[in-house]
Formats: structure tokens, sequence, C-alpha cells
């Protein structure tokens, strides 16, 4: 679409059917079926186009570059979950969030640099800028404020409120 959109009202089903042809698309939208299913990748660079995973979802520059054969990933942000190769069903909203991240999952980070360093720890809860940030192989932790959990490298089943933790 072009304009303000100020003419995309009152319109019916039929109105809106069809599909945008693939050389209309931006250049940065990138939108993969083949050899995966199902995943959508947004932004320079977001995705990787011979994943064969399925259910991938990034928006923003770099954000899923390296993935392979994981399934269920969601990540938004500049180079969220960029390293990631197999790690699934992961959740990344924020600027570099489980950037380092290959093999890790069931993770779930919000705020910028959340679980940056984490490679293969699965299972983190990370809410706040730099929540778990040092978090490299550690399971089962929670970190909840700015910097909870910041110091955190590969303990697990820990819990940390708006503290940096060792």
């Amino acid at each position: 679409f072009t304009g303000d959109g100020s003419g995309l009202t009152n319109l019916n089903a039929t109105q809106l059917g069809g599909t945008i042809p693939a050389a209309v698309l931006p250049a940065v939208l990138n939108t993969l079926s083949e050899p995966g299913s199902f995943n959508f990748f947004a932004g320079s660079g977001a995705g990787n186009p011979t994943v064969s995973g399925f259910a991938n979802e990034a928006v923003g520059n770099g954000s899923l570059a390296s993935v392979t054969t994981s399934y269920g990933n969601t990540a938004n942000g500049y180079y969220a979950l960029n390293a990631n190769t197999t790690g699934g069903e992961n959740t990344a909203n924020g600027y570099t969030t489980l950037l380092s991240n290959t093999t890790g999952e069931l993770n779930t980070a919000n705020g910028s640099r959340a679980l940056s360093f984490n490679t293969s720890g699965d299972d983190n809860t990370a809410n706040g800028a730099f929540a778990l940030y040092g978090n490299t192989t550690g399971n089962y932790n929670i970190a909840i404020g700015s910097d909870a959990g910041r110091n955190l490298e590969s303990g697990d089943n820990n819990i940390y409120l708006a503290n940096w933790g060792n």
C-alpha cells in the first residue's frame, strides 16, 4: 500500500482478497514457505533463506539470521535471537535480546539486551533491560527488573527481583 491509508475505509472482505505478488513486496520482507513452513521474516538480514524449521517469526534487522532447523521462535528487535540455530520456542523482544542463543529453548527475554549472552540455557525468563544479561548456560532462572540477575553466568533455579546477583 502507498499513501496515508485514508482510502482504506468501508472495504469488504472481497476487496481485501487475493495476494500481493512477490515482486511488489519490499526487499526487507521475506515470507518463506520452503524448505521450512510458516516462517515470516522482516528486516534487513532477518531470517535465513535456507531455514528448514517452521513457525519462526522475526521482525528487525539481523533477527533470527542464523536459524536452521528450529521452530516456534519469535524475535522482535535489532539482532534479537541472531545466533539461534536449533533452539526452539524462544521469545525475544528488544534490542539484542537472546543475541548469542544457539541451542537454548523455551526462553523468554523482554527488554533491551535481556539474556544477550545465553547460548544453551533453557527455560529462563528475563523481563527488564539487561535482565540475566550474562547468563550463558543457566537453566530455570527468573529475573524481573532492570539489571536483575545481570551477573549470573551459569546458575540454575534462581529468582532475581531488580538485583544484579553474584
